[in-house]
């Protein structure tokens, strides 16, 4: 009985030095994160522009400050000649370090005159944030996929389209 003793004792100690040291490591992340999230959740009235740098179109860019990100764009109704509607796009971000964030959406594109089928976009945000200004500002790389495609896949295609964004902070009044 003392020997089973004595073996979970030293099996308890050996595991709290190897757990231990990684506790201060571990909350240290946390607390970073934590700042960059405090920082930067919220919504903004954010202009995309094309590859040109010309107008493209307004966004709702919301970072809730669990992770989830959410996004309307003023073309969701679709382009003529140009692409389909589409829904709003929903998806998740964390932080890079305590000013910069990536982000990844998906949405739908439904079916009608660019295109009989619907399909998946995934779009990959990545942006830095300026705590003096409260602006937002980066690129959105967009990749189409079929419907039964698999948007998180190992080897993405190159981005149909790379495009820019800028906002601010939409202030409680």
């Amino acid at each position: 009985m003392k020997n089973n003793k004595t073996s979970l004792l030293a099996l308890a100690g050996l595991m709290a030095a190897l757990i231990l040291p990684t506790v201060p490591f571990n909350a240290a992340a946390a607390d970073t994160g934590n700042a960059c999230r405090a920082l930067i959740s919220g919504t903004y009235l954010a202009t995309i522009s094309n590859p040109d740098g010309s107008f493209a179109s307004r966004a709702v860019l919301t970072f809730n400050s669990d992770g989830n990100l959410s996004s309307a764009d003023s073309n969701q109704g679709g382009m003529a000649g140009g692409f389909n509607a589409f829904t709003t796009s929903l998806g998740s971000w964390h932080c890079e370090d305590r000013r910069t964030l990536h982000g990844t959406v998906i949405n739908f594109s439904l079916p009608g005159v660019a295109s009989a089928e619907g399909g998946i976009a995934r779009s990959d945000y990545q942006a830095s944030f300026n705590v003096r200004k409260q602006t937002i500002q980066g690129t959105i790389d967009v990749r189409f996929f079929g419907l039964t495609d698999d948007p998180y896949q190992v080897d993405l295609p190159a981005p149909a389209i790379s495009v820019t964004f800028e906002g601010g902070r939409v202030p409680a009044q």
